[in-house]
Formats: structure tokens, sequence, C-alpha cells
């Protein structure tokens, strides 16, 4: 596709064109609850399916629970549907904001350009909804994971020698080292997942057809990041700066259904602010609410 849109209000379409930039916002404070939250259900689903012992169930879904705990995505959501009606009811203050549709090539120059110079790098991904998609994108990972703990006893848990033992020996203590190593190899393949853990949404948000620009925030880690309040909430975000408009950074706005705005006024603001050649129009939906 040529165009992914950006359903917004008419307060949040005016900053990102006058101040010509976007923000990558938490994902774990959206508003599904899930966000973040699906790896470590497929996960299981996985493990007890495949039959693997219960202490290795629990020792992978701690590494799991680990990872959703120290990490956030920051994502900027787009669709490839510019004139949903469910996606201006939903994302676009009931339908009284703006569709801003952003060129698909100028948003991978633009994280291309963000790679380089190490501002906030995203990446450009599409939401996978069908979950058997799911299970074959995180059955590849189990898999590995389960040779690891196959090749030793990472999650085996301690004898009543081992609990007697005043001074382990040095099989035990060899025994000790190699499944420490072998729980921390583990941890190292489920990181691997960290990108995939927000980009797994339910069937139920498929009619969204989403896209994002995605960035994995650590915990700790506040490089680039600044916060913004909400009444029961403060957001992280990042802020991606529109550069070198030159390359069309956005094809077409659309109106909502309940906007008022003339067309001839959103293209003035438009021009003025950089982004010119812009088709603007209205919403086909009839929705008044």
């Amino acid at each position: 596709m040529d165009t992914l849109y950006h359903y917004s209000s008419t307060e949040a379409f005016h900053s990102i064109i006058s101040s010509r930039s976007i923000r990558l916002s938490s994902l774990s404070l959206s508003n599904d609850s899930m966000e973040g939250k699906l790896v470590s259900k497929l996960m299981r689903e996985i493990a007890v399916a495949d039959g693997l012992d219960k202490d290795s169930v629990d020792g992978l879904l701690s590494a799991v629970s680990f990872l959703e705990e120290c990490l956030d995505g920051l994502g900027f959501c787009l669709s490839q549907e510019g004139d949903l009606l469910s996606q201006w009811r939903g994302y676009a203050d009931d339908a009284t904001g703006v569709s801003i549709g952003f060129s698909k090539e100028y948003l991978d120059h633009l994280s291309l350009t963000t790679f380089r110079n190490k501002t906030g790098h995203f990446l450009i991904s599409q939401v996978k909804y069908d979950k058997k998609e799911h299970l074959q994108l995180l059955g590849a990972t189990y898999r590995e994971i389960k040779e690891l703990i196959a090749t030793g006893e990472a999650y085996k848990p301690c004898t009543l020698r081992d609990l007697i033992a005043l001074t382990p020996n040095e099989k035990i203590e060899a025994e000790n080292k190699r499944n420490k190593e072998l729980r921390l190899e583990v941890h190292k393949k489920v990181a691997s997942l960290n990108q995939d853990m927000f980009l797994l949404k339910t069937s139920a948000f498929q009619e969204e057809q989403e896209w994002r620009l995605l960035s994995v925030l650590v915990s700790g880690n506040n490089n680039n990041i600044s916060f913004r309040p909400e009444p029961d909430r403060i957001i992280p975000y990042c802020e991606i700066e529109l550069e070198n408009l030159k390359q069309k950074a956005i094809n077409k706005v659309i109106l909502g259904p309940k906007n008022i705005t003339s067309i001839h006024v959103i293209e003035s603001f438009l021009i003025q602010s950089g982004f010119e050649g812009v088709e603007v129009k209205n919403s086909s939906a009839t929705y008044r609410g």
C-alpha cells in the first residue's frame, strides 16, 4: 500500500502538522488491556499442549513475565483504511477528528534516517491478528527454548540431598552452574520476542488493519523519552521529527463525519506548515452520533 492512516482528534492533528512531528506513545497504557500480554498466554498454551513438565512451564512463563515487566512498546498507530466508521468513533474523538494519510515510502525513509542518526529509532510493522499465525511465529522460539531445557535441568526443583548438603560437592556445583547458564540462555531466547509482544493482537481488532511505528522501551532507559499527563495516568512518549519534507510525508487528509472545517481551511493550514500537494476530502461516512 502507498498510504497508511492515523486517526486523531482535531487537536492532535493540529499538533502534528504545526510541530511537524509525531509521537510514539506507551502501548501498555492504551485502551487494550492485553497490549503486550498476549505472548505469555500463547506460550503457556503451546507449552501445555506440547506436554512440557510443570516446572519448566512455570520457569518459561516466569521469564516471559519478567520481559513483560521490563519492556514497553512505544507506538504510533496507523490503519490501511482511511475512512472506517469504527476508527472514527474510537480514535478520532467520536468522528470530529481527522484521518492523516502518511506516505508509506516516506515512513520507510524516516525509519532509516532515525536509525542512522540514533534518534528514537523505530520499525514499521504490520499487526498480526490470526491465532494460527501467532502460534506459528512463537512456536519456532518455543522449540529453541525446549531444546535448551532438554539439554540439562534448567528448571529442576532442588532435591532433598541438595537441601541438606552442608557443602555441595563439585558435581552439584557444576550442575548448578550449568542450570544457571541454561536459564540465562532461555531468558535470551525469550528476549528475542521483544518486538512480537507489541505486534500480536486478538482477532477482535482485525477490522482496524493496523500497522505500527514501533520502538521498544526498556525500563529505566529514559533517553529521548518525554512524559505527558492524562486524567488518570502519565504516558511516556518519544517525539519523532518529520524531517526532509521535500520528500512528500502526507498524501491525504480525510475530515471526520462530524468535523465541520472547510477543505479550503485545511489546505491552507497544511501549506503554511510545509505540507504541499496533499489531497483533502470529507469522509464518506454519514455519521452524526
